[in-house]
């Protein structure tokens, strides 16, 4: 038998008293606690948001003060941080130069390595779409990626997820479970890249299109004022978007398993932009291109227009075993890294949890879906 049990869990350098945590009769009861020992609380996103800054700053003013700026971004940033998440910075360095790249990076890593006491596992790496520095903070105990090249596309994905889980409550706890879910059912293999949780976050807004419960990014960007970056738009409407559907959480969560499930993904990419599934041949011609992709809002640049297409093109890994399709760069698909024994551990997943929603009651479904490390965390038997 199950019983209530209080726990003192350590996150992140300091103590945190988690609420009694052993699911109750109650689906939404049992969902709360959930995310409550799983996720950070508002207050832990706070916190640690303001002494990571704190760090950062003071380290990178040894050579750089005044002359950057630091955005935060992904899921510290959204409010979707779970209790093992790491930090994600765009250091925007004035005046940065792509021709001076790797010193500069070689000169941040010197600074984070002369402070051994707060910092570990120095890294920098320099690749297509980005350059990163790695560190891990000793106090917080906290990994964080420092973004340079390639990190203001991050900031803005963050703030369209946020606009996203705005739009009505239960969407941010629809992405909160969601992304528990992946992490606890659909553990990544040994040396394999996890999914990202951008990537959680744009299958939720992109089962939540086909229901017209949220406008897609075509939508948002119609009639928007352009903003580019790197050549790809990231302007957009943040659209007032009222919906009349009254589904609660259990709803939309068995939806959304039962959606996925039946999902042909061998055959169509989730695209959040276009709001629809796209058929993966349909970039191999850049003059029959969906509609959604014509870039009717870039006027008289036809060299910008052509240029678009084919990256998209010759950039775009339609051929992945798992397309997301990025909701700003086109021709990015998010989870292109993901591996093909991964990619069947989760279609796997999808069908088992979806099943347990046809075939389990509403309060007991949690508890079949989730992990028995998960489950064990939450509650102690009583005959142990």
């Amino acid at each position: 038998m199950l019983h209530l049990l209080v726990s003192l869990v350590v996150v992140m350098g300091r103590s945190v008293e988690s609420e009694p945590l052993c699911p109750s009769p109650s689906f939404d009861t049992q969902l709360q606690q959930i995310l409550q020992h799983q996720m950070m609380s508002p207050r832990q996103h706070a916190d640690l948001l303001a002494r990571l800054d704190r760090d950062i700053r003071a380290t990178l003013d040894r050579q750089w003060r005044g002359d950057y700026t630091l955005h935060n971004f992904g899921s510290l940033a959204n409010g979707l941080a779970t209790q093992h998440s790491d930090a994600d910075i765009y250091v925007q360095l004035r005046n940065f130069n792509v021709s001076v790249e790797l010193q500069v990076l070689e000169e941040i890593e010197t600074l984070f390595m002369e402070q051994p006491a707060l910092y570990s596992n120095v890294t920098s790496r320099i690749l297509r779409l980005f350059s990163i520095v790695q560190v891990y903070h000793k106090t917080l105990e906290l990994k964080v990626d420092l973004v340079f090249r390639g990190g203001f596309k991050s900031v803005r994905n963050t703030n369209m997820s946020r606009y996203y889980m705005e739009l009505d409550e239960r969407f941010r706890t629809l992405m909160s479970i969601a992304k528990v879910w992946m992490f606890n059912r659909v553990p990544a293999p040994e040396g394999s890249h996890p999914f990202p949780s951008y990537s959680v976050y744009l299958l939720v807004i992109f089962y939540l299109e086909q229901k017209k419960m949220v406008p897609s990014g075509y939508e948002l960007q119609k009639n928007s004022k352009s903003y580019f970056v790197e050549g790809w738009n990231m302007g957009y409407n943040k659209l007032q978007y009222n919906t009349t559907n009254t589904e609660d959480v259990y709803q939309l969560l068995a939806g959304f398993f039962d959606y996925y499930n039946q999902f042909p993904f061998d055959e169509y990419i989730v695209s959040p932009f276009a709001g629809r599934p796209i058929r993966r041949n349909a970039f191999a011609d850049p003059n029959k291109y969906p509609d959604e992709f014509s870039y009717e809002y870039i006027r008289n640049n036809e060299t910008l227009i052509d240029k678009l297409r084919l990256r998209l093109k010759y950039n775009f890994k339609v051929d992945a075993p798992l397309c997301i399709q990025d909701i700003f760069y086109h021709d990015n698909n998010v989870v292109e890294a993901i591996s093909s024994e991964y990619m069947a551990r989760f279609v796997r997943a999808i069908n088992e949890t979806a099943e347990m929603f046809k075939k389990m009651s509403r309060d007991s479904v949690l508890e079949g879906i989730f992990s028995k490390k998960l489950i064990n965390s939450l509650c102690d038997n009583e005959s142990t």
